[in-house]
């Protein structure tokens, strides 16, 4: 099974998307103020390169690597995720019950277990 594979032609939504989110590293770049916005602009965050470089450049890097990682989900496919995709939903449409049970209900205090141990190992 193929994992990557590039794509005959880049996805154009994606590539839309990198290159409007390379604009805040170029500001960044050329004023020398890094800012970043989180969600409904409540995470806001910005460092200026000369009082503080070391947040300036990873937030430079940071916003690179999505700029960086939305022209890999433009560039490349990757097949083997579809097909399983594909078939967990194939799964789920032919054993309804035990999908319903396992996916909702079971998965879900999986995680929340998972979550709770990586708490108690880390002593957060």
């Amino acid at each position: 099974m193929i994992f990557v594979k590039v794509r005959k032609q880049f996805d154009r939504a994606a590539m839309s998307v990198a290159l409007l989110f390379v604009i805040m590293p170029a500001i960044g770049l050329v004023s020398g103020t890094a800012f970043l916005i989180g969600s409904y602009s409540g995470g806001y965050l910005e460092a200026d390169l000369s009082n503080d470089p070391d947040t300036y450049w990873y937030i430079i890097l940071l916003e690179l690597g999505v700029v960086l990682g939305l022209v890999g989900l433009a560039l490349f496919d990757f097949p083997f995720i579809k097909s399983t995709y594909e078939r967990v939903l194939s799964y789920k449409a032919e054993n309804k019950v035990i999908a319903y049970i396992g996916l909702y209900l079971i998965l879900p205090i999986i995680v929340v277990i998972f979550c709770f141990i990586l708490l108690l190992i880390f002593d957060a």
